[in-house]
Protein backbone atom coordinates (compact mmCIF):
# COMPACT_ATOMS: atom_id res chain seq x y z
CA UNK A 1 0.00 0.00 0.00
CA UNK A 2 1.19 3.78 -0.94
CA UNK A 3 1.19 6.30 1.75
CA UNK A 4 0.96 10.54 0.80
CA UNK A 5 4.06 12.21 1.87
CA UNK A 6 2.37 15.89 2.62
CA UNK A 7 4.66 18.51 3.19
CA UNK A 8 3.43 21.64 5.30
CA UNK A 9 3.19 24.96 4.43
CA UNK A 10 2.29 27.08 7.51
CA UNK A 11 1.82 30.49 6.95
CA UNK A 12 2.03 33.49 9.59
CA UNK A 13 2.39 36.90 8.93
CA UNK A 14 2.33 35.96 5.22
CA UNK A 15 5.27 33.76 5.76
CA UNK A 16 5.96 30.35 5.54
CA UNK A 17 7.52 29.29 8.99
CA UNK A 18 7.86 26.12 11.39
CA UNK A 19 7.16 26.51 14.94
CA UNK A 20 8.41 24.44 17.40
CA UNK A 21 5.87 23.01 19.66
CA UNK A 22 3.38 25.33 18.10
CA UNK A 23 4.68 28.43 20.09
CA UNK A 24 5.32 31.52 18.40
CA UNK A 25 8.32 32.25 20.47
CA UNK A 26 9.38 29.50 18.64
CA UNK A 27 9.41 30.55 15.26
CA UNK A 28 12.03 29.79 12.08
CA UNK A 29 11.30 31.97 8.95
CA UNK A 30 12.06 29.92 5.82
CA UNK A 31 10.80 32.22 3.51
CA UNK A 32 8.87 35.50 2.75
CA UNK A 33 7.16 33.51 -0.26
CA UNK A 34 5.35 30.71 0.49
CA UNK A 35 3.82 30.26 -2.92
CA UNK A 36 7.49 29.62 -3.95
CA UNK A 37 8.08 27.07 -1.69
CA UNK A 38 4.75 24.94 -2.35
CA UNK A 39 5.73 25.43 -6.03
CA UNK A 40 9.57 23.11 -5.21
CA UNK A 41 7.78 20.69 -2.94
CA UNK A 42 5.42 19.99 -5.98
CA UNK A 43 8.23 20.38 -8.49
CA UNK A 44 10.44 16.75 -6.31
CA UNK A 45 6.90 14.89 -6.34
CA UNK A 46 4.06 15.93 -4.35
CA UNK A 47 0.67 15.85 -4.78
CA UNK A 48 -0.39 17.22 -1.90
CA UNK A 49 0.02 20.04 0.33
CA UNK A 50 -0.52 20.66 4.19
CA UNK A 51 -1.54 24.22 4.12
CA UNK A 52 -2.25 26.11 7.55
CA UNK A 53 -3.26 29.83 8.20
CA UNK A 54 -1.38 30.06 11.53
CA UNK A 55 -2.36 34.05 12.21
CA UNK A 56 -6.20 32.05 11.04
CA UNK A 57 -5.52 29.13 14.00
CA UNK A 58 -4.75 31.56 16.67
CA UNK A 59 -7.54 34.85 15.87
CA UNK A 60 -10.10 32.24 14.75
CA UNK A 61 -10.37 33.44 11.13
CA UNK A 62 -8.13 32.89 8.06
CA UNK A 63 -6.24 35.28 7.35
CA UNK A 64 -3.82 34.85 4.87
CA UNK A 65 -6.60 33.09 2.44
CA UNK A 66 -5.35 34.86 -1.13
CA UNK A 67 -1.50 33.30 -0.15
CA UNK A 68 -3.34 30.20 0.17
CA UNK A 69 -5.71 30.52 -3.09
CA UNK A 70 -2.78 31.73 -4.96
CA UNK A 71 -1.00 28.00 -3.86
CA UNK A 72 -3.60 26.04 -5.11
CA UNK A 73 -3.62 27.50 -8.31
CA UNK A 74 -0.06 28.15 -9.26
CA UNK A 75 0.55 24.21 -7.86
CA UNK A 76 -2.13 22.96 -9.21
CA UNK A 77 -1.44 20.38 -5.70
CA UNK A 78 -4.16 18.37 -3.56
CA UNK A 79 -4.66 21.03 -0.69
CA UNK A 80 -5.56 20.52 2.91
CA UNK A 81 -6.14 23.80 4.74
CA UNK A 82 -6.47 24.57 8.58
CA UNK A 83 -6.80 27.33 10.49
CA UNK A 84 -9.40 29.30 11.38
CA UNK A 85 -12.37 27.30 10.39
CA UNK A 86 -14.90 28.03 13.18
CA UNK A 87 -18.18 28.59 11.04
CA UNK A 88 -20.23 27.23 8.62
CA UNK A 89 -19.34 30.60 5.84
CA UNK A 90 -15.36 30.05 6.46
CA UNK A 91 -15.55 26.56 5.57
CA UNK A 92 -17.94 27.14 2.26
CA UNK A 93 -16.20 30.33 1.30
CA UNK A 94 -12.76 28.10 1.69
CA UNK A 95 -14.27 24.93 -0.65
CA UNK A 96 -15.78 26.85 -3.13
CA UNK A 97 -12.86 28.93 -3.63
CA UNK A 98 -10.97 25.19 -4.37
CA UNK A 99 -9.98 24.34 -1.63
CA UNK A 100 -9.79 20.29 -1.77
CA UNK A 101 -10.19 19.80 2.35
CA UNK A 102 -10.66 22.06 5.00
CA UNK A 103 -9.10 20.75 8.73
CA UNK A 104 -11.24 21.56 11.47
CA UNK A 105 -10.31 21.23 14.92
CA UNK A 106 -11.33 24.04 17.89
CA UNK A 107 -15.65 24.37 16.22
CA UNK A 108 -15.34 20.01 16.54
CA UNK A 109 -14.90 19.70 20.02
CA UNK A 110 -16.83 23.32 20.96
CA UNK A 111 -19.33 24.06 19.09
CA UNK A 112 -20.91 20.13 18.04
CA UNK A 113 -24.07 21.87 16.68
CA UNK A 114 -21.98 23.52 13.95
CA UNK A 115 -19.95 20.87 13.31
CA UNK A 116 -22.90 18.64 12.83
CA UNK A 117 -23.67 20.80 9.91
CA UNK A 118 -20.52 21.07 8.45
CA UNK A 119 -20.34 17.59 8.58
CA UNK A 120 -23.51 16.81 6.65
CA UNK A 121 -22.75 19.56 4.41
CA UNK A 122 -19.65 18.63 3.81
CA UNK A 123 -18.37 15.48 5.02
CA UNK A 124 -16.35 14.04 2.13
CA UNK A 125 -13.99 16.98 2.13
CA UNK A 126 -13.43 17.44 6.06
CA UNK A 127 -10.44 16.16 7.77
CA UNK A 128 -10.71 16.86 12.07
CA UNK A 129 -7.06 17.62 13.37
CA UNK A 130 -6.29 15.66 16.69
CA UNK A 131 -3.83 17.67 18.42
CA UNK A 132 -2.86 16.03 21.74
CA UNK A 133 -0.57 16.98 24.20
CA UNK A 134 -0.37 14.39 27.41
CA UNK A 135 -3.35 12.99 26.45
CA UNK A 136 -6.29 15.38 25.77
CA UNK A 137 -7.01 17.23 22.81
CA UNK A 138 -5.47 21.08 22.27
CA UNK A 139 -7.76 23.50 20.49
CA UNK A 140 -7.18 27.28 19.36
CA UNK A 141 -3.85 27.11 17.93
CA UNK A 142 -2.44 24.44 20.48
CA UNK A 143 -2.89 27.29 23.17
CA UNK A 144 -5.62 25.96 25.17
CA UNK A 145 -6.72 22.30 26.29
CA UNK A 146 -10.12 20.98 25.37
CA UNK A 147 -10.20 18.83 28.23
CA UNK A 148 -10.90 15.79 26.12
CA UNK A 149 -8.89 13.18 25.91
CA UNK A 150 -8.41 11.56 22.83
CA UNK A 151 -10.39 8.42 22.89
CA UNK A 152 -13.64 10.67 24.00
CA UNK A 153 -12.69 13.05 21.08
CA UNK A 154 -12.54 10.30 18.45
CA UNK A 155 -15.72 9.25 19.64
CA UNK A 156 -17.08 12.74 18.86
CA UNK A 157 -15.83 13.05 15.19
CA UNK A 158 -17.29 9.26 14.78
CA UNK A 159 -20.82 10.37 15.85
CA UNK A 160 -20.30 13.41 13.34
CA UNK A 161 -19.33 11.22 10.64
CA UNK A 162 -15.56 11.90 10.52
CA UNK A 163 -13.61 9.64 8.12
CA UNK A 164 -10.29 11.44 8.21
CA UNK A 165 -8.30 12.70 10.74
CA UNK A 166 -4.73 13.84 11.45
CA UNK A 167 -3.40 12.75 14.82
CA UNK A 168 -0.10 15.15 15.84
CA UNK A 169 1.62 14.32 18.54
CA UNK A 170 2.23 18.06 20.10
CA UNK A 171 5.38 16.36 21.82
CA UNK A 172 7.30 15.80 18.80
CA UNK A 173 6.45 18.34 16.92
CA UNK A 174 8.92 20.67 15.20
CA UNK A 175 11.55 18.35 17.53
CA UNK A 176 13.25 16.10 14.73
CA UNK A 177 12.94 13.60 17.29
CA UNK A 178 11.45 10.73 14.84
CA UNK A 179 7.67 9.33 15.80
CA UNK A 180 6.16 6.93 18.22
CA UNK A 181 5.30 4.09 16.94
CA UNK A 182 3.39 2.74 19.68
CA UNK A 183 1.34 5.84 20.21
CA UNK A 184 0.12 6.03 16.42
CA UNK A 185 -0.94 1.63 16.31
CA UNK A 186 -2.86 2.91 19.40
CA UNK A 187 -4.23 5.93 18.08
CA UNK A 188 -5.28 3.91 14.80
CA UNK A 189 -6.63 0.70 17.11
CA UNK A 190 -9.24 3.37 18.70
CA UNK A 191 -10.82 4.38 15.35
CA UNK A 192 -12.02 3.50 12.07
CA UNK A 193 -11.48 6.57 10.47
CA UNK A 194 -8.03 7.06 8.26
CA UNK A 195 -5.00 8.84 10.53
CA UNK A 196 -2.66 10.60 8.91
CA UNK A 197 0.24 11.60 11.24
CA UNK A 198 1.98 14.41 11.84
CA UNK A 199 4.84 15.55 14.75
CA UNK A 200 8.17 14.90 14.84
CA UNK A 201 8.77 12.89 11.06
CA UNK A 202 12.39 13.43 10.40
CA UNK A 203 13.79 9.80 8.74
CA UNK A 204 12.97 7.77 6.03
CA UNK A 205 13.10 5.23 8.63
CA UNK A 206 10.12 7.20 10.45
CA UNK A 207 8.14 6.91 6.91
CA UNK A 208 9.28 3.24 6.57
CA UNK A 209 7.32 2.37 9.96
CA UNK A 210 4.29 4.33 9.35
CA UNK A 211 3.82 2.87 5.99
CA UNK A 212 4.49 -0.69 7.67
CA UNK A 213 1.55 -0.17 10.30
CA UNK A 214 -0.58 1.71 7.53
CA UNK A 215 -1.35 4.94 7.67
CA UNK A 216 -2.50 5.98 4.65
CA UNK A 217 -0.22 9.21 5.27
CA UNK A 218 2.14 11.61 6.73
CA UNK A 219 3.11 15.50 7.14
CA UNK A 220 6.36 16.31 6.69
CA UNK A 221 7.85 19.86 8.13
CA UNK A 222 10.78 20.67 9.65
CA UNK A 223 13.10 17.80 8.51
CA UNK A 224 12.10 19.03 4.87
CA UNK A 225 12.48 22.35 5.82
CA UNK A 226 16.33 22.26 7.54
CA UNK A 227 17.00 19.24 4.78
CA UNK A 228 17.11 16.60 7.38
CA UNK A 229 15.33 14.86 4.73
CA UNK A 230 15.08 14.46 1.28
CA UNK A 231 11.52 14.77 0.11
CA UNK A 232 11.87 13.26 -3.38
CA UNK A 233 13.10 10.23 -1.61
CA UNK A 234 10.94 10.09 0.94
CA UNK A 235 8.23 9.88 -2.23
CA UNK A 236 9.79 7.38 -3.86
CA UNK A 237 9.85 5.17 -0.45
CA UNK A 238 6.07 5.75 0.33
CA UNK A 239 4.91 5.12 -2.86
Amino acid sequence: MSMMIIPAVDIRNGKCVRLRHGKIEEETIYSNDPVDMAKQWVSVGAGRLHVVDLDGAFTGQPKNLDQILKIKQETGAFVQMGGGMRNIATIQRVLQAGIDRVILGTMVLEQAGLAQDAFNKYKDRIMVAMDVDQGLVAIRGWKESSGFPLKDALSIVEKLGGLEIIFTDISRDGTLQGINVGTVEDVMSKTKMKVFYSGGVSSLDDIKKLKEIGSPGCIVGKAIYDKKLDLKVAIQLAS
